[in-house]
């Protein structure tokens, strides 16, 4: 994933979207806040911007702990803090993230390889939060 070309391949395959072209990928990009030195601090195993600004995460997961919704929560919050929005700005600039957690085991236990989450109103699943945020 280190490769650009490869690694703007896999994501395509993944999202089954085309990417323009993104920016060198970073590997194990470490995030920590000095400012609160308890808060546990996030590793990014790959962390790529496409030349539009959006964010794509991917993460390997090889132990199925059974906190991954949890975890995927974090890791978004982590980027949206860090990687954003800039002050000034308004919350409509935040950058799309795309969280993709590759897992050596089936999170649901539904035997489907790709299993893909969103936020959606609980009365009426037709509407979905527009936050920028798609789940992998």
């Amino acid at each position: 994933m280190s490769d650009k070309k490869i690694c703007k391949y896999i994501l395509e395959i993944i999202l089954s979207f085309k990417i323009k072209e993104i920016y060198y990928p970073e590997k194990q990009k470490e995030v920590k806040d000095p400012k609160h030195r308890e808060r546990k601090d996030v590793r990014f195993d790959i962390l790529v911007e496409d030349y539009e600004h959006n964010l794509y995460d991917v993460e390997a997961q090889t132990t199925d702990k059974k906190d991954l919704g949890w975890r995927m929560r974090y890791y978004a919050a982590k980027i949206d803090q860090r990687y954003t929005l800039d002050k000034g700005k308004t919350y409509r600039n935040i950058k799309k993230a795309y969280l993709i957690f590759l897992c050596n085991f089936d999170p649901e236990g539904e035997g489907r390889i790709k299993y893909t989450y969103h936020t959606y109103e609980d009365h009426n699943k037709s509407k979905q939060l527009q936050d920028g945020l798609e789940k992998l």
